[in-house]
């Protein structure tokens, strides 16, 4: 369960309460950051009462909202990295994460040496027991890959978003090389952060003019088909998730859009002629 839809990210109405009953219907992976806003909050006031063991929670450490709340900071250090960690585990009311991720290490200025401090800070938490295991997560595959090379034995996890689905599918490769590594992957945002979502994506969205149109077009014709395209989009990235043995990470953020999704699951990805 993506939570960065708990925020002012994404417009439109979210639910704290979506978060127990995603809970309830079997979804038992829940994933945030600072980044996010207010969601680390939110999910600490939703998840007061809910078992500990009922669930894995992830957080992440490096990019940061701006004090305005108008764009971000990224800060790998060891020092910045610690605080944080320690600040969501108060936000989230719990006593450790299952992973705190290095968050788009991309936009490092001091490229894959730089985020040294945060990895070692990283390794150090989870020596203490406050993070079980260490992920690294961003967009751009071949950084990625360097992050990994460069620390070797460092990460337990990698997440990144937007290569399996119905505009990019090139995640497989990159899972190739992470099992080569003993790193598990995870892949989210099948709906290409509201490209292929009813609604089309938020204004910030960074996807150039042609690949807008072009998820524009099949929106449109889904519309003229009678088709769900958030459905078509969820039921191929969850099928080609289960296919090559990955998690998909899928944003929800009411109780509608939880119980589509768990439905969507329980069905095994697409549905009848899709």
């Amino acid at each position: 369960l993506g939570c960065s839809g708990h925020s002012s990210i994404y417009p439109g109405p979210s639910s704290p309460s979506s978060i127990p009953l995603a809970i309830k219907l079997g979804v038992n992976s829940l994933d945030t950051s600072p980044w996010y806003g207010a969601s680390e909050s939110v999910l600490g006031e939703a998840l007061e009462g809910v078992p500990r063991e009922a669930y894995y929670l992830h957080t992440k450490a490096g990019r940061y909202p701006k004090a305005d709340g108008r764009g971000c900071v990224f800060d790998f250090s060891k020092e910045r990295t610690r605080s944080s960690l320690l600040e969501s585990l108060r936000r989230l009311r719990v006593d450790y994460v299952d992973v705190c991720f290095v968050h788009d290490p991309e936009f490092c200025r001091g490229g894959v040496d730089g985020l040294k401090g945060c990895v070692d800070e990283l390794l150090a938490l989870k020596a203490e027991g406050k993070v079980r295991h260490v992920g690294v997560t961003g967009y751009p595959l071949e950084f990625q890959r360097e992050v990994i090379s460069a620390y070797p034995g460092a990460f337990d996890v990698s997440m990144t978003y937007c290569h399996c689905g119905l505009f990019d599918d090139s995640l497989g490769p990159f899972k190739e090389f992470c099992e080569g590594e003993g790193v598990d992957v995870m892949s989210a945002s099948p709906y290409g952060m509201g490209l292929l979502a009813g609604d089309g994506p938020p204004a910030w969205h960074p996807a150039g003019k042609d690949l807008r149109e072009r998820c524009e077009q099949v929106r449109d014709e889904c519309r003229r088909r009678g088709c769900d395209v958030e459905g078509l989009a969820l039921g191929y990235a969850m099928k080609r998730g289960e296919e090559a043995g990955h998690v998909t990470v899928v944003g929800m953020r009411n109780e509608r859009e939880v119980e589509f999704g768990v439905e969507r699951c329980k069905a095994g990805g697409l549905i009848g002629d899709e």
